[in-house]
């Protein structure tokens, strides 16, 4: 009986980190704005960094950095 215990709770505990892992948010009425918040809140931050860490203004490195560090995080998963 206890075994059987410990293979659920490691079921469970797998399905948790799959889940997890996949990055999707969905609230109890499935809908998908806190996914999207998330992403659009770690690409705010993404880009505000890229502004503080680079001394240059250059337009070329400033996009050059947004499609290395920004955009893998905005088109993650897109169907586009």
């Amino acid at each position: 009986m206890n075994i059987l215990i410990d293979l659920v709770n490691i079921f469970v505990s797998f399905c948790s980190y799959v889940f997890l892992q996949c990055s999707s948010r969905i609230d109890s009425k499935l809908k998908f704005d806190v996914h999207i918040n998330g992403i659009v809140t770690r690409a705010h931050q993404r880009a505000g960094c890229i502004f503080r860490c680079f001394l240059s203004r250059d337009v070329d490195w400033l996009v050059k950095a947004f499609v290395t560090y920004v955009r893998p995080i905005v088109e993650y998963a897109s169907p586009v």
